[in-house]
């Protein structure tokens, strides 16, 4: 089972995880300056980079789906306007004649 925790552990716990997070934030920051690059840019140019690439997925995601319905339209349509299949055309080509009556 799983051990209750005080509230208090609990706010120390996620102080202490956002004071991690927040050294880890701080020594790439540093790590980019000592390269010569300005932190806010790199951020700035990182997030317009990943937001075309996620804006990429998903016009590419919509594109499918416009080609799965219009295929689908077109199997429906097909299938409520039979004369227009190849399938259902005669095989003679030719108009029957009537038959005679007896």
């Amino acid at each position: 089972m799983t051990a209750r925790l005080d509230p208090q552990e609990i706010i120390a716990a996620s102080e202490r995880l956002l004071a991690e997070a927040q050294q880890l934030i701080d020594q790439a920051d540093a790590k980019l300056r000592s390269d010569g690059l300005d932190p806010a840019k790199f951020l700035s140019t990182a997030a317009s980079e990943q937001a075309e690439k996620e804006g990429r997925a998903l016009f590419e995601a919509d594109m499918q789906a416009i080609e799965r319905e219009v295929e689908a339209e077109r199997v429906r349509l097909q299938f409520h306007n039979p004369q227009t299949n190849a399938a259902s055309k005669p095989v003679s080509g030719g108009v029957r004649r009537p038959r005679n009556m007896i």
